[in-house]
């Protein structure tokens, strides 16, 4: 069998590659904690400031689940007795680092 090399050119080969996959996201812990306030979520940090639980009142929006996956030292989230439903267990099953769900009272499908 016979290969044959084609040579691409190097701009051609980096905008093909941006187009693949695109550029993660860095993480914005405090933009994060910011959010989660801003919707009323209540939260805690450990000694060196890192959220690491996340407390959800009973109405929990879109913008506050999204926050949660910039929390990288995030432990427990609380999302008993809330409203968020199928899309908070989207966005919490990202969350490698969980140890604590507490899911009493909550609506889901």
């Amino acid at each position: 069998m016979r290969m044959r090399v084609v040579r691409v050119p190097l701009v051609l080969a980096v905008v093909l590659a941006g187009s693949v996959a695109p550029a993660a996201r860095a993480a914005d812990p405090a933009a994060a904690a910011a959010a989660l306030a801003a919707a009323g979520a209540k939260t805690r940090a450990d000694a060196g400031g890192a959220v690491t639980e996340v407390r959800f009142g009973a109405t929990v929006d879109a913008a506050a689940l999204a926050a949660l996956s910039d929390l990288p030292a995030l432990k427990s989230v609380v999302l008993a007795g809330s409203d968020a439903g199928d899309a908070a267990v989207a966005a919490v099953a990202k969350l490698s680092g969980l140890r604590t769900l507490d899911l009493r009272d909550f609506p889901v499908t």
